[in-house]
């Protein structure tokens, strides 16, 4: 299961909007909604390039690209993800990503 990956379910995982006020706002900390959206929608594969990986002992940061394709639509983002080492495991500390329609630039 995808929550296996988390530290927990109140991690930052969060949709990054163009408009910073509305993160302001609305804060960052909504797994549930990203949940939803990737397992309960509209059924995607989703594809990863320009992948960067900086690690520091049990702290590491990853950087991409990610292309989600549908049948009927292509979208895709910048992502990056905070992860740490716990038991010899890598743990999701938080994740932010940006979404737009269409083929990457």
């Amino acid at each position: 299961m995808f929550e296996t990956l988390l530290l927990n379910k109140n991690v930052p995982f969060a949709y990054v909007p163009d408009d910073s006020a509305a993160v302001a706002r609305k804060g960052t900390a909504d797994y549930e909604a990203f949940r939803k959206g990737v397992f309960e929608g509209e059924a995607f594969t989703q594809s990863f390039r320009d992948v960067s990986i900086a690690q520091d002992g049990n702290v590491a940061d990853v950087r991409l690209v990610f292309v989600n394709t549908s049948p009927g639509s292509t979208s895709w983002g910048w992502k990056t993800m905070q992860l740490l080492k716990i038991n010899g495991s890598w743990k999701i500390a938080s994740e932010f990503f940006t979404s737009h329609a269409g083929a990457p630039r």
